[in-house]
């Protein structure tokens, strides 16, 4: 996952709405599915995400100082 993928995801949190989900493929191949899931505590926000065909991945998503999104496992 590079800072392209990270800009999607990011996109995709402030724009799109909960369990809407947007899909790409990036410049190395891989198959990313991204849906956003709703609000969490402290700014945050619910996701899912999927790589390739391997098992989707409950996330939260949590915006820095920088104004990026901080991805973990949730």
């Amino acid at each position: 996952m590079d800072k392209k993928d990270r800009a999607c995801m990011g996109h995709d949190l402030e724009l799109s709405k909960p369990g809407t989900p947007v899909a790409w493929r990036n410049n190395d191949g891989h198959r990313f599915s991204f849906t956003p899931k709703g609000d969490a505590p402290g700014n945050c926000r619910y996701a899912t995400l999927t790589v390739d065909d391997r098992k989707p991945r409950d996330i939260i998503a949590c915006p820095t100082p920088q104004g990026e999104w901080k991805l973990q496992r949730n």
